[in-house]
């Protein structure tokens, strides 16, 4: 799995009411236009600090290749 950090802002957030949110995130140091967006989920069981949209900071993703990885195994 690859994990990546990327220093951006956030365009826009959506929550399903089921405790996962949605992120869309602006690349600010983007090299290659088709990646200057990236969306993630946060799960309900993360604990973060709050931040708003339009806020600018770090964030590391993981990418999971559906099928191949696995990114939860019981415990983390």
């Amino acid at each position: 799995m690859e994990t990546l950090t990327y220093h951006v802002k956030l365009i826009a957030t959506s929550n399903d009411g089921m405790g996962y949110i949605n992120y869309v995130f602006e690349d600010l140091e983007f090299q290659d236009y088709d990646y200057k967006y990236i969306m993630c989920v946060r799960f309900p069981n993360w604990d973060q600090a709050s931040f708003s949209q339009g806020d600018t900071g770090y964030v590391t993703v993981r990418y999971i290749r559906e099928g191949i990885d696995q990114w939860y195994d019981g415990k983390d």
